[in-house]
C-alpha cells in the first residue's frame, strides 16, 4: 500500500506502508485503546485538576462509616471518562 501525508497544505511524496492492521482486524481496537490511553496519560501528566473519588476495595463497601474513615481509603482523580466510541474530558470552564 502507498500513502502520503498532507502538512500545511503540501502533500509529501508517496511512501510504502509495510506494516499495520487491516480495517476490521480484531487487534485494531486494542491497539487504538492502548494508544489513546497513553495519549491521555501524557496529556494529563502535569495536571492537578479532576474529580476526586475516595474508595476502598476491602471489607464492606456498603458501610459508609468505613469509607469515611481515613485508614485504607484510596484516592483516585478522574480526568477523563472513556466510552466505547469517544472520550469526555473534565474541564473547569
Amino acid at each position: 500500500m502507498h500513502a502520503a501525508v498532507i502538512e500545511n497544505g503540501e502533500m509529501s511524496s508517496d511512501f510504502d506502508v509495510t506494516n499495520g492492521t487491516r480495517q476490521g482486524c480484531v487487534l485494531a481496537p486494542l491497539l487504538f485503546t492502548i494508544f489513546f490511553a497513553m495519549v491521555l496519560q501524557v496529556a494529563f501528566q502535569d495536571c492537578e485538576d479532576g474529580v476526586p473519588i475516595h474508595y476502598r476495595t476491602n471489607d464492606d463497601e456498603f458501610d459508609l462509616r468505613r469509607v469515611q474513615a481515613k485508614t485504607e481509603v484510596q484516592l483516585a482523580v478522574l480526568r477523563d471518562l472513556l466510552f466505547t466510541d469517544n472520550c469526555a474530558l473534565h474541564g473547569d470552564s
